[in-house]
């Protein structure tokens, strides 16, 4: 089979360095203009999954005072051990009678979140009823200063039921 003049003067495949530079080039500004959203996404998403964690354990102590007619406390806890007066992002337990240590909710793995007590300051006595003492409505915001619009606020009123609300930053 004879070579034809096409096939001999046919242009190599591939890409050549500049095409290469040029599409790294645009795919850096691209990804440079997303960093600060995926940041605030990051943000957002920690700050839903302590607020989800907290209310899941407050949903369950509620229930366990209710079942054993017992008054459970949930508190912040920075050792696991004990109440203190630290903030959501630290960690809590959840206690029944005065010693009895139910649950300890672990500590948030996202730096930055801080929270704010309104309202009424902490710790959370469900008394045997499923009502949170005599203090009526509770505000706790969890939210991280460098992205405000990330903001929630947990609501807890006298009946005991939880539920969370976007708050307007940090406080």
């Amino acid at each position: 089979m004879p070579c034809t003049q096409s096939a001999l003067t046919q242009a190599p495949r591939g890409h050549s360095l500049l095409e290469l530079m040029v599409v790294l080039g645009l795919m850096a500004l691209l990804l440079s203009s997303a960093a600060p959203q995926w940041q605030g996404l990051q943000a957002r998403t920690a700050v839903r999954d302590l607020a989800q964690r907290y209310l899941s354990a407050l949903h369950g102590a509620r229930l366990l005072a209710i079942r054993s007619g017992q008054t459970t406390t949930v508190c912040p806890s920075s050792d696991g051990q004990h109440c203190t007066q630290t903030g959501l992002e630290q960690g809590w337990i959840v206690m029944q009678g005065t010693n009895t240590l139910i649950q300890d909710g672990a500590p948030s793995p996202v730096s930055g979140i801080r929270t704010h007590y309104a309202h009424r300051t902490l710790p959370l006595a469900f008394s045997p009823n499923g009502m949170v003492d005599s203090v009526g409505l509770r505000q706790i915001n969890l939210c991280v200063p460098a992205h405000p619009k990330a903001s929630l606020a947990l609501i807890i009123n006298q009946t005991g039921r939880t539920r969370w609300a976007d708050a307007q930053g940090c406080p």
